[in-house]
């Protein structure tokens, strides 16, 4: 791993953190998901973005929450 962190000119750290988040998560792992943002702008911007009804959030968040312990 060390190599690779070095060719990309990345400190082992951090590169070791994205590596285990990508193979627990997949690609999902790596993106972002940090914001300042609180739960209820998370939902309206969710409903904007994808056009759900607060109905079809509520699954969403339901069926998050039995993967999610």
């Amino acid at each position: 791993m060390k190599s690779v962190a070095d060719r990309f000119n990345v400190n082992l750290t951090p590169f070791k953190n994205w590596v285990a988040h990508y193979e627990k998560h997949g690609l999902v792992g790596l993106t972002a998901t940090y914001t300042n943002y609180d739960f209820s702008f998370k939902i309206l911007k969710y409903m904007n973005d994808f056009g759900a009804f607060l109905t079809q959030v509520a699954v969403v968040l339901y069926s998050f929450s039995f993967d999610h312990p």
